[in-house]
This record gives C-alpha cells, sequence and structure tokens, in this order.
C-alpha cells in the first residue's frame, strides 16, 4: 500500500474516532448529565467533527496533510488550554469559598 493510502486511511478512522467522541457528548446531552458537559465542550466536539470532515474529503492524504495537522492541534491544544483554565478557576473559586 503507498504511503499516501495509508496516511488517508489512518486520518480516515481518525475521523471516526472524532464522530464517537461526538456521540458520547449528545448520549451525556440526552441522559441531561449537564454537571459533565459545557457549552465549550459541545462546541470542541461538534467542531472538530465537521473540521476533521474537510479533512478527510479533501485533504487526505499528501503533503497538506502535514499542514492540515499542525492546524488540528493548534485548535485541539487551544481549547485544551482553554477548558483546563476554567476548571482551574473554578476549582480555586470552590476552595475558596468552601474554606
Amino acid at each position: 500500500m503507498c504511503v499516501i493510502n495509508q496516511i488517508a486511511a489512518a486520518i480516515w478512522w481518525f475521523y471516526i474516532s472524532k464522530l464517537l467522541e461526538l456521540m458520547d457528548t449528545v448520549i451525556f446531552i440526552l441522559r441531561k448529565k449537564t454537571n459533565q458537559i459545557s457549552f465549550l465542550h459541545v462546541f470542541h466536539h461538534a467542531s472538530m467533527f465537521f473540521l476533521w470532515w474537510i479533512g478527510v474529503k479533501w485533504v487526505a492524504g499528501g503533503m497538506c496533510t502535514f499542514s492540515l495537522l499542525k492546524i488540528f492541534l493548534a485548535h485541539h491544544t487551544a481549547i485544551g488550554i482553554i477548558v483546563s483554565s476554567v476548571c482551574l478557576s473554578r476549582s480555586v473559586c470552590d476552595a475558596v469559598h468552601c474554606g
């Protein structure tokens, strides 16, 4: 199998994993587990699924894959930093108010 085809196959499997993560979020919403999700959580999983669809549809192999991967990693890292900051600020506020 050609390297580009292997990269394209790996990207398809990663795209499927984003679908599973989105379905997990949908299940949280349907079960009304609002303490486990936030707007940022829902936005992140919905946008990642959509963005990876673009990547799979138009950029599924070749040199563009690396550039696309950098963009997605930057998005994922930025969301991770924001979520971590929110969680940290909530835990600090809870510790100050409860103590």
